[in-house]
């Protein structure tokens, strides 16, 4: 997979909701093979860190319940992935919020900011949590200037790592 534009790109690699840096285990070693230096970034505010100073002085413990997350995974993000993916999802699984009632509030994205940063999209044809029509609506209505298909699940990165790192490829390429 090695890159034969002998150009160098640093990827930084960010996981979503209920994860971690660790998802990214097999895309970070194909870009690393080919060449590319990557950080995947651990997101603090997606799950609980037990040394955090917010909690520092001890927690209250609260109850909660998980009942039925492999079965949703399985039948929704993890559609494609192997038993072994689904298995470390479930072990790695961090709580997680999608801050709704915070982005609603949120100051809009400006065009000097997010406006300013190129977006390229990955679209994966079977994922059954973001479905291709809700992702193509994204897509319009964010100026993207590439985009890419791929047979995957929601969770393209255990389902088809090395497709998705050919996109990535792909993009790094043409915006060199």
């Amino acid at each position: 997979m090695g890159d034969s534009n002998n150009q160098t790109t640093h990827f930084v690699l960010i996981h979503g909701s209920a994860s971690g840096a660790w998802a990214w285990y097999k895309v970070k070693t194909m870009l690393e093979a080919a060449g590319h230096s990557v950080t995947a970034l651990d997101m603090s505010a997606s799950g609980f860190i037990e040394n955090s100073p917010a909690v520092a002085d001890g927690w209250q413990s609260v109850v909660s319940s998980t009942a039925g997350y492999e079965a949703f995974m399985k039948s929704t993000a993890f559609n494609l992935a192997s038993p072994e993916d689904l298995s470390l999802q479930t072990l790695l699984k961090r709580s997680g919020s999608l801050f709704l009632e915070s982005l609603a509030k949120a100051n809009k994205f400006t065009k000097e900011k997010f406006g300013s940063v190129v977006r390229d999209y990955v679209v994966c044809t079977q994922d059954l949590l973001v479905v291709p029509s809700l992702q193509r609506f994204m897509i319009e209505h964010n100026e993207v200037k590439e985009v890419m298909e791929i047979p995957a699940d929601h969770m393209a990165i255990a389902s088809r790592p090395k497709e998705l790192c050919q996109c990535l490829l792909e993009f790094a390429r043409k915006h060199a």
